[in-house]
């Protein structure tokens, strides 16, 4: 006879197994997923990331950078014979989700960023190529080739047309080719890419540099059974026989290049490795804790079932068939979890992206489908042989005599193991909210309070077209309380070298925030230490600001006292005049921060962004500065970006990091008074003649 008891404790055990293991499932696969970056190529243990290596001084740890400059992968190539393939992409700077337009479409496709990429990059990150040769097209100026999905959203007939981006309608490359989506899990994965000989197209050409303009992923393959030690001694051996890495060394500077496998290069930093074990943790714990309720429930039905197992026993059932049944009770019970499971993640298909970074069909990769079959049969091998050894232990007597539920103190320690791991996730999830909290108060070193942002076209930069204009309107609000053209410091700085002129043994490697108008330093709040800010009647484009950490580099150097009014040489910008010192700010956020010595250049127009600060952040102010650039720029998308929501939103992978943390928690208790009612219930039918 079904009892409502039964019904309840069929529902307790359903909802604990299919909360716990859908929940756990969806971790696991997160932290699978993270650890399988760029292993999809073929050979991928032959495949290495060239990566940089800087300190400056003796005890100072090394800042390892992922960028390097673009002539050291044919560097390699051309010296070892143990470099099968080199080749090195960079950014076009276009920024992600940009929108393109195709010839003989009237709407723009968005695609990810575009990339310039030399010949032999398909040789290493090797899809299948649909259409065209890539060693052709990627040496051909104003070639390109798309992926097959950005193909097909711009009707699927793109080869031989023309594409350009919005901001650049004057720039367009023809499409000789098609290649197949990168995978999820690769790092560089590219809608675009553009043939690296067009990038003097796009912006200045630095991609035979052995130092400085270091905007470059390079990477090599090494031939089989070559070893990656033997080419960083080489490197080691190639640096001290050029000049400019000589020129770092006698000044002091520890800088150097080296190959570390690619597929490890994901998990290279502390933060997100940090993160990766707390979510398997997290997904660990889940999943223990919905089969443990499971176990519970199971054991807790002891009264109701004895007396049929000890029946079975006499009629010759052993502990194996008692376990067997216990393990098809099991795999019924996780079928209809998993089938609710996927319901669950369809609802929140959202909801858990954002909170996995990856869209949920990357969980059908095969191999993360064997890891989580792998966990589910744990499970049912765990529910099934803990209740079927116990009730493969019931006395034959059983059978003809009435049972009593004895006092048992392992549902205690159940629940109490329970309450414990809920505890531990809830202290994570205080410590990763007061982080969150610390990361959001962090002085940077500039103001961010009512400051918003505009971006200009791409190509109207360096005063070519509207931009001083756009300046001037804004300036004209009467919500705008000043306007100047500038960096946003949560941009990473490019890498450059600064020599000073009579001590050119010393090579000084910096953070280019590259160029500001006059006010900038004013409106961000950013302190001048030494000199003035720069002036529209006195500075020239050879002017440039240094923050008080190069300023210290610059007198330790030469001894001078005063560094105002002298001259250096800086690549990209040649000989410029020291103007000001500035407090050193934070380039980057709380999490990553470039530690190098700063510079900031004049020129008297705004070449990308232009900086406001408004009287108030509120809508009708935000909409009146787009109303603004939007006159200025009426065939450009224009969006006014709010810096303290910039700024926060760079902190989204310690706000997704607490997130989930919450949702681990909210399923904990869940789960666990789940567990407890079902205690409660047990322990009223028990005692029930006490009471």
């Amino acid at each position: 006879m079904i009892t409502g008891n039964k019904i309840f404790k069929k529902a307790v055990k359903i909802v604990s197994l299919t909360i716990g293991l859908t929940a756990g499932l969806v971790l696991l696969a997160k932290f699978w997923l993270d650890g399988r970056y760029d292993r999809w190529m073929t050979d991928s243990d032959r495949v290495y990331a060239i990566v940089s290596k800087y300190s400056e001084g003796e005890g100072e740890e090394p800042t390892l950078g992922s960028n390097v400059s673009g002539g050291v992968a044919p560097l390699l190539k051309t010296y070892s014979p143990d470099v099968e393939v080199a080749s090195r992409l960079t950014l076009t700077g276009w920024g992600s989700g940009i929108k393109v337009f195709a010839e003989g479409r009237d709407e723009p496709v968005e695609a990810s960023e575009a990339a310039l990429s030399d010949e032999y990059w398909f040789d290493i990150f090797d899809t299948d190529i649909l259409a065209g040769d890539p060693k052709q097209i990627l040496t051909e100026i104003g070639s390109a080739m798309v992926s097959r999905s950005f193909n097909e959203r711009a009707g699927g007939d793109l080869v031989g047309k023309q594409i350009w981006w919005d901001e650049m309608p004057d720039l367009k490359f023809t499409v000789k080719g098609i290649y197949e989506d990168f995978p999820l899990t690769t790092s560089a994965r590219f809608d675009i890419m553009i043939s690296l000989p067009s990038i003097s197209l796009i912006m200045w050409d630095g991609s035979m540099n052995l130092l400085g303009n270091d905007r470059y992923m390079g990477v090599v393959k090494l031939r089989d059974g070559a070893s990656p030690d033997e080419l960083n001694e080489l490197i080691l051996s190639l640096e001290k026989r050029i000049p400019e890495y000589q020129e770092l060394l006698d000044a002091g500077i520890d800088f150097t290049y080296a190959v570390t496998p690619l597929k490890d290069l994901h998990l290279s930093d502390s933060s997100l490795r940090s993160t990766r074990l707390v979510i398997l943790l997290l997904g660990i714990v889940l999943v223990l804790v919905g089969t443990l309720n499971y176990i519970l429930v199971m054991i807790s039905s002891y009264i109701d079932r004895s007396k049929g197992m000890a029946m079975r026993k006499c009629f010759g059932a052993g502990k194996g068939n008692i376990v067997s049944l216990m393990m098809k009770e099991v795999s019924a019970d996780i079928i209809v979890s998993l089938l609710l499971g996927a319901l669950l993640v369809f609802s929140f298909m959202p909801q858990i992206e954002a909170l996995m970074s990856l869209p949920v069909s990357s969980m059908a990769d095969p191999s993360t489908i064997a890891v989580l079959v792998a966990v589910v049969l744990g499970v049912i091998l765990l529910c099934s042989v803990i209740p079927g050894m116990i009730y493969a232990n019931v006395p034959l007597n059983m059978a003809f005599r009435m049972v009593k539920e004895q006092k048992a103190v392992w549902k205690q320690a159940i629940l109490f193991f329970e309450f414990v791991l809920m505890a531990a996730v809830m202290s994570l999830l205080i410590v990763i909210t007061l982080q969150y909290r610390h990361l959001n108060k962090e002085d940077l070193g500039y103001d961010t309070e009512d400051i918003v942002y505009v971006q200009m076209p791409f190509g109207d930069s360096y005063g070519q077209g509207r931009s001083a204009v756009l300046m001037s309107e804004l300036g004209s609000l009467t919500c705008v309380e000043a306007v100047a053209g500038g960096p946003v410091p949560l941009n990473m700085g490019y890498g450059n070298n600064i020599t000073i002129p009579g001590y050119e043994d010393a090579i000084i490697n910096i953070s280019d925030l590259y160029y500001a108008t006059s006010g900038w330093f004013g409106i961000m709040g950013v302190d001048i230490l030494e000199g003035e800010d720069f002036s529209a009647s006195a500075s020239v484009p050879e002017d440039v600001m240094v923050d008080e950490n190069l300023a210290e580099q610059i007198r330790r150097i030469t001894g001078w006292e005063d560094i105002l009014g002298r001259t250096v040489n800086i690549s990209e910008h040649g000989t410029c005049r020291i103007t000001g010192v500035f407090r050193h700010i934070t380039v980057g956020n709380g999490l990553w921060q470039d530690r190098r010595g700063q510079i900031v250049t004049y020129y008297p127009n705004p070449t990308e962004i232009i900086n406001i600060k408004v009287t108030e952040i509120t809508p009708e102010n935000l909409a009146a500065v787009k109303d603004v650039a939007d006159k200025v720029y009426p065939d450009k998308d224009n969006t006014v970006h709010v810096l303290p929501m910039v700024v926060r939103d760079s902190y989204m992978p310690v706000l997704r990091y607490r997130n989930t943390a919450l949702a681990g928690v909210l399923i904990l208790l869940l789960i666990t008074l789940a567990g407890l009612i079902g205690y409660v219930s047990d322990e009223s039918n028990r005692r029930r003649g006490e009471l």
